[in-house]
């Protein structure tokens, strides 16, 4: 199965994977924070998120993809106040509508790339946003 390489430290997706990956050559002392997704047909996938070094895995409670939406709730104590989401998707993404949070933009980042901007996140509070594709 094919995965997405996604860089936390420059935000994108930087390649895919098959049965192994080597990164590009780094100068002394300075890393590659990467995660591996693998890429399902048919339906969007999360590849990464700037919110957290996690990735994705502590600022998102829960991603659920129904068959032609997304609903994402977040952690209401964990990641940064703004950031973004990086998704994979065949079909565009649009804003349905978001709570305790404010989706500024999406935007096609590259060939079945979109990236989600948040902004405002507001701790202690549920957040959440709904997309369709």
């Amino acid at each position: 199965v094919a995965c997405a390489v996604y860089d936390f430290w420059e935000n994108r997706v930087i390649g895919t994977a098959m049965d192994s990956y080597t990164t590009a050559a780094l100068p002394q002392h300075e890393s590659a924070l990467l995660r591996f997704t693998p890429l399902r047909d048919g339906k969007p996938t999360l590849l990464g998120s700037n919110l957290h070094l996690s990735m994705g895995a502590t600022e998102v409670d829960n991603l659920r993809v129904s068959t032609n939406r997304i609903v994402l709730d977040f952690n209401s104590e964990a990641g940064a106040r703004s950031g973004a989401l990086i998704f994979h998707s065949s079909q565009a993404l649009r804003l349905v509508g978001s709570e305790n949070c404010e989706v500024s933009s999406i935007d096609s980042v590259g060939e079945n790339l979109w990236q989600v901007n948040i902004n405002g996140r507001k701790w202690g509070q549920k957040q959440s946003l709904e997309l369709e594709f």
